[in-house]
């Protein structure tokens, strides 16, 4: 069907023409070769530069060849400093920009920790410099902390733009609290991370021993904390199977704290086994919340701030709660922050409680590769592709000097199974997240994120949505498999459905319309509903109205089309549909709206009705017509001729002609509309007309109404309340 209920919304859009790229994850381009076209005229441009002198402990760090704690790379600097005072303002073409240039002096890499942090829905901030563009930051990522992390950047020098139109009201607020001058490499002029800086004997996870594990690749992440520490995590799945982004890593990488910067890198491994090559390293996730940890298996829940996209290519991965069984365990993980590796164990672990620390852990002795720093909460993945634990440690990482790295086959895992009901609170547990429902579920598969659901947005039901002949219709909802869907029919009488089921099957009563809602529970219940027609149309089931209910023409007048509210859900289509107007009008759809334009505009132009044919989704032919007439002042409420009290009108409206007018005006046609576009009262006085009428409101809903008087050539048009 073609909807019906079009709104002007092409003038908003072009407003946001500038921002075609909003999404609920970052994206980084980073430039090989040449700067793309595209970006030439962002990064070739010399902004204002403010430069940033680093403290003497950096210089003394960046002589060295190591410092004592491997895993940091860089020295966070407090600034405190205000991006948009002191960026430069510029107008164009209808948009404000600010601009600047942070130069993190000697800095080998650059990133940045805003600790003041929230963009205007408009807005559009990017972060560049010669090499790299990250350009997609947009409100999305405003989080209830308020801050805010970059990734880490190449060289000293990094670029921030914000843009959004010139009238926007909400004032942007981006305060650069910190800014980490890199001291050691993280890696090379256009790549990101260490690359090749882990063991020899590390396998790159498309070698042979990394073969199947392609979806679970995908839903692994290198964890980079504040610019100076790495972890690996992975998505999990939870039992409602919905895009709730949940991650797993080790407890003890939160001693790196400031967890809500955490920045999350995803698909960044080599798409060869020995050539470090064809990695990407455009899909990141800034920020996340703590949901749940525990030192007893060494486990943290991390929840992303924003949830992956449908087509981002990214998986959650699966998990076990099984402990029998288990023959095998490959291990994915960032070691030392280098490309994702693959470690195998082609045996089965063995469930300890580690005497060191008391950590409740699987052995392992790995037959392929090892483990290292920056392995730390990498997913144990039993020959099912479950998760069963994640990397704690090395028991062999002893001695003095400790053994060769590629020596230190053993390795510690926390189990999954443990970490379930953990420490008895939600806090400490993994439980109420991964299953609200309780359905006692002890597995679930690794899952494509295009299969999962918007808890919030995108459950639909499909389905017809008229039921023109026959009795029954079948419907649907996109539940998880499994899961109990409860069904309602708004009118029983009209349409009858079973109370649970997926699919299911209505049953026509009589003629009419119905909400059809799918309700199913899974922590927190979610719905979604359909308007479902049975039997024919008839033509008062469609409305056609102008601007605010008026026929009057108002320059460009626009003129809705559509079904009543009991048919909003429906859609409408405007090729099939034909329309008839008076001589000077022509009739206009753009993006969703019909604008009827008289020409010349001023000049009164014939009235008369405008009419428009159209086939229904029950294949009969349908016509509605719409009186069209010139009005100088042309709004509601503004005509003198006609005056109406009380206002509001609880029980009773009195319309009457006003004094100055009584001589040559008569009411000759009263209508009264509600909101919907429902005519719920409508009287003619005859060919003469009357001075004045009463009409009883006290039968209508509270609400407000449009007041149409016809004097027989045209309407005046007001509004009142009830």
């Amino acid at each position: 069907m073609k909807n019906k209920n079009l709104k002007a919304v092409a003038f908003v859009l072009a407003i946001f023409t500038f921002c075609t790229n909003l999404t609920a994850q970052i994206k980084t381009k980073v430039f090989y070769s040449n700067t793309p076209t595209k970006y030439k005229s962002l990064v070739s441009r010399t902004y204002t530069t403010h430069i940033i002198e680093a403290p003497k402990e950096f210089y003394i760090l960046k002589a060295k060849k190591n410092d004592d704690e491997e895993m940091k790379f860089a020295f966070p600097v407090k600034t405190n400093f205000d991006f948009i005072k002191n960026a430069k303002r510029e107008n164009e073409t209808g948009m404000q920009k600010y601009s600047l240039t942070i130069n993190a002096k000697d800095a080998l890499n650059i990133s940045l920790k805003f600790s003041e942090f929230k963009l205007p829905k408009s807005a559009v901030l990017s972060i560049f410099n010669e090499h790299e563009v990250t350009d997609s930051i947009t409100a999305n990522e405003n989080n209830e902390n308020n801050i805010w992390a970059t990734r880490v950047y190449q060289g000293n020098n990094l670029s921030i733009v914000l843009k959004m139109p010139s009238g926007e009201k909400e004032n942007p607020r981006l305060e650069i609290g910190v800014v980490n001058f890199g001291y050691k490499n993280f890696g090379t002029l256009f790549d990101f991370g260490n690359i090749g800086l882990s063991a020899g004997c590390e396998i790159n996870a498309n070698c042979p021993a990394g073969a199947g594990w392609d979806n679970e690749k995908n839903s692994i992440a290198m964890i980079v904390v504040d610019g100076i520490e790495q972890c690996t995590g992975s998505l999990l799945m939870n039992t409602c199977s919905n895009n709730i982004p949940y991650v797993l890593t080790a407890n003890h990488c939160l001693a790196a704290g400031n967890i809500p910067n955490w920045v999350f890198q995803f698909q960044t491994l080599s798409s060869d086994c020995v050539a470090n090559i064809g990695w990407r390293e455009d899909i990141q996730f800034n920020g996340c919340t703590l949901r749940a940890n525990n030192a007893t298996t060494d486990f943290a829940l991390l929840q992303l701030n924003n949830a992956p996209l449908p087509n981002s290519g990214l998986f959650y991965s699966g998990w076990s709660r099984q402990t029998a069984g288990i023959n095998s365990v490959t291990i994915l993980h960032h070691p030392q922050g280098d490309l994702m590796k693959v470690s195998r164990d082609i045996n089965a672990p063995v469930a300890l409680n580690d005497i060191v620390t008391g950590v409740d852990c699987w052995f392992l002795n790995l037959d392929n590769g090892i483990v290292e720093g920056g392995s730390s909460g990498g997913p144990y993945y039993n020959q099912n592709h479950q998760i069963i634990g994640q990397h704690f440690r090395r028991p062999q990482n002893v001695g003095n000097p400790p053994p060769p790295p590629c020596a230190m086959t053993q390795t510690l895992g926390g189990r999954f199974d443990q970490s379930w009901t953990g420490g008895g609170t939600n806090a400490t547990r993994l439980s109420n997240w991964l299953d609200p429902s309780n359905s006692g579920a002890m597995t679930t598969n690794t899952t494509n994120v295009s299969g999962l659901i918007n808890p919030i947005t995108s459950l639909t039901i499909s389905g017809a949505s008229s039921i023109c002949t026959g009795t029954t219709s079948q419907y649907s909802v996109n539940a998880p498999s499994g899961v109990t869907v409860n069904w309602v029919s708004s009118n029983p009488s009209i349409a009858t459905v079973p109370a649970t089921g997926n699919p299911v099957t209505v049953t026509k009563v009589s003629n009419g319309n119905v909400t059809l809602t799918a309700t199913y529970s899974c922590g927190t219940p979610i719905s979604a509903s359909k308007a479902v027609h049975l039997g024919t149309y008839t033509n008062s089931d469609y409305i056609i109205s102008g601007n605010n209910g008026s026929p009057y023409y108002c320059t460009n007048q626009t003129i809705s089309f559509g079904l009543s509210a009991a048919y909003s859900a429906l859609g409408t289509n405007s090729t099939n549909l034909v329309w008839t107007l008076p001589t000077n009008w022509t009739m206009v759809y753009n993006g969703g709206s019909y604008v009827a334009i008289k020409s010349p505009s001023t000049t009164s132009p014939p009235t008369g009705s405008l009419s428009v044919s159209f086939t229904d989704d029950c294949g009969a032919p349908q016509t509605k017509s719409f009186f069209l007439a010139y009005s100088s002042s042309a709004c509601v409420g503004t005509d003198p001729r006609f005056t109406y009290s009380p206002n509001p009108a609880p029980s009773t409206l009195y319309v009457a002609v006003a004094s100055g007018y009584t001589a040559t005006v008569f009411i000759k046609r009263i209508q009264i509309v509600n909101t919907t576009g429902v005519i719920v009262f409508d009287q003619s006085y005859g060919t003469s007309g009357v001075s004045s009428a009463y009409i009883t409101t006290s039968g209508f809903s509270p609400g407000t109404y449009t007041l149409r008087i016809y004097d027989g050539s045209v309407w005046a048009v007001y509004q009142f309340v009830r």
